[in-house]
């Protein structure tokens, strides 16, 4: 407005006449900002505990009203659920918080009804109770029940729910759950374990094999109910406990032979020609019950506890070649040569 009067016209004090027009417009005042915020002004630290309170209701928060007092010496808070709103019952609620605390000297809230009402009025007068109220709309006046409201709705959004007595008489599904499991286990059979070396028969799974169960001996335990076996040498399966039985079937390696590939940590001792070589293990058979077609089997007599075993064993059937073999004569060369 400034600048353009003076690009049109000029005279002594005219920004001082402009400003005047301006502050008198009611469309001017109407649209101009809010003015500068004023400087905090502190309240008065009291000298003890419960000498002023700050009072103040939070919104309906989770279909519930709650009356906030904060002490503002030791900013000691009381929350207290209410289901009602009105003056009496906010008497009401402050004479049980007053019973505990005692009396204040100075309490200050907003200007709603529960405080402004005539029963409020009289309820400090008779207490001794200095009642301020903070000016409508200005909420800052009344700052520490306030920032407490934000904390206290912001720690039920993140606080779980409370357990109190009255929850012992919901059905504990946990605890229910807990006993059942136990029970199963005392009913159940009792857990086998086995130790490396021990030989066992192991579960055999494969569709061409008429055996169900094999021998092995069990090298590592690889957890509470699992195990390696080595049912053949250089093949270890990984078997649960219900897949593997304890047997007095020695393994497939018997202690006295000794395998092809077998190293040892010192050299073997001399043999003399009169001692006799120490047998090589046998190929062992997944099926010893079945021979087959062209072979000839061959009984072992093995004397177990009083009595005597047989066990047929096959001998192992040797690959035929895939090529012709071939026949090696010298170079005709040299026949030509023998010739001369």
């Amino acid at each position: 407005m400034k600048s353009l009067a003076r690009s049109h016209v000029w005279w002594p004090g005219i920004d001082k006449d402009i400003e005047a027009l301006a502050k008198g417009c009611e469309g001017c005042q109407a649209v101009k900002h809010s003015p500068p915020a004023a400087p905090i002004h502190q309240w008065e630290w009291p000298s003890r505990p419960w000498e002023r309170i700050h009072v103040d209701f939070a919104e309906p928060f989770l279909n519930s009203m709650f009356l906030v007092v904060v002490d503002a010496h030791s900013k000691w808070p009381e929350v207290v659920k209410m289901k009602k709103t009105t003056s009496a019952r906010t008497i009401e609620v402050l004479r049980t918080i007053f019973a505990r605390n005692g009396i204040p000297k100075q309490f200050v809230s907003d200007n709603g009804p529960q405080f402004t009402s005539e029963e409020f009025r009289h309820f400090t007068q008779v207490n001794g109770i200095k009642h301020m109220t903070s000016a409508p709309f200005h909420p800052s006046t009344n700052g520490l029940a306030g920032r407490f409201v934000q904390s206290f709705k912001m720690a039920l959004k993140s606080s779980r729910d409370l357990l109190s007595r009255l929850d012992l008489l919901k059905p504990d599904v946990r605890r229910t759950v807990e006993n059942k499991q136990y029970n199963l286990r005392a009913r159940s059979s009792k857990l086998r374990e086995f130790t490396p070396g021990e030989p066992v028969s192991i579960r055999d799974y494969r569709k061409d094999k008429s055996d169900r169960w094999i021998t092995g001996t069990v090298l590592s335990q690889t957890g509470p109910v699992f195990y390696q076996v080595e049912v053949s040498p250089g093949v270890i399966w990984r078997r649960h406990t219900d897949q593997l039985m304890s047997t007095s079937v020695p393994p497939y390696q018997p202690e006295s032979c000794i395998l092809p590939s077998e190293s040892f940590a010192e050299p073997p001792t001399q043999m003399s020609s009169a001692d006799p070589p120490p047998p090589m293990c046998e190929p062992r058979s997944t099926s010893p019950s079945v021979t087959p077609r062209g072979q000839a089997s061959t009984s072992i007599t093995s004397s177990v506890g009083h009595g005597e075993k047989t066990k047929t064993v096959v001998p192992s059937k040797v690959p035929e070649s895939r090529f012709p073999k071939r026949s090696t004569r010298p170079p005709k060369r040299y026949d030509d040569y023998v010739k001369y």
